[in-house]
């Protein structure tokens, strides 16, 4: 009894740098190649790894993309004592290569799951089109809890500030134009003059316009007419710096 309750209480408390070298190890992968296949320094895997520095969620998310595990199964061991279990599976132990037919359910999840990321507003404007991704997104985020989001980018700018920060990231779902406005959200809005999030407010005197109004108080609100609008997206998430 004593044995089988300090193997519980260890797994428990395994720290994500403990689940990378499990999955090293079981896939035989060389930490070299581990940081190659995450664009991170040798140097600096290893010091992350041996707990010499931190291992950040930046990091973390880069050797998730990597390995092509799920970021939560890394960051907080969500079914991760299963996912050993289906890699141990594998004869040759090498990572999967997501066909369909060897592709593990934890895999397709985080496949389902994962988010296109744009760097901005622009390059997300060249490569989506009304729902439809014309091609792959450079990159992609993992957001274990995040639901219902098309895309996510960067956003910067101060009129949001203190609710979005600068640098932060969004999350956004497209809406039909047609659609009712959920007052008070935020909003994505996409014009023939600028690009802007902001709190949809109703316009009192106006039902075919609405107000734009900024978290910051500095800057004043915006009339706009709901003809003007390109492209709507609601944000559905937001996530600081610090938060990645």
């Amino acid at each position: 009894m004593k044995k089988e309750k300090v193997c519980f209480v260890f797994l428990c408390f395994m720290e994500p740098r403990d689940r990378i070298k499990k999955i090293l190890l079981i896939r035989d992968l060389k930490r070299r190649e581990l940081a190659k296949m995450a664009n991170l320094s040798e140097q600096s895997l290893s010091k992350m790894l041996n707990g010499t520095i931190s291992l950040t969620a930046k990091s973390i998310g880069k050797i998730s993309r990597a390995l092509q595990i799920p970021f939560s199964t890394l960051i907080d061991g969500e079914n991760f004592e299963q996912f050993l279990e289906e890699m141990k599976g594998n004869e040759k132990g090498e990572a999967f290569s997501f066909k369909e037919s060897n592709t593990s359910r934890f895999e397709r999840l985080f496949l389902a799951n994962r988010i296109p990321f744009f760097d901005s507003i622009e390059s997300l404007l060249n490569q989506y089109q009304s729902g439809v991704q014309k091609v792959e997104a450079k990159e992609y985020i993992y957001l274990p809890g995040i639901h219902d989001c098309q895309f996510g980018i960067r956003f910067f700018g101060n009129s949001m500030s203190e609710y979005i920060k600068s640098g932060a990231i969004i999350l956004c779902r497209e809406v039909a134009l047609d659609d009712p406005f959920s007052y008070g959200s935020v909003y994505l809005i996409v014009t023939t003059k600028f690009r802007v999030v902001k709190y949809v407010e109703r316009h009192g005197m106006d039902a075919d316009k609405i107000i734009l109004r900024s978290h910051n108080p500095a800057y004043g609100d915006i009339e706009l007419a709901r003809s003007k609008i390109l492209r709507l997206y609601q944000v559905k998430a937001t996530f600081n710096q610090e938060q990645m």
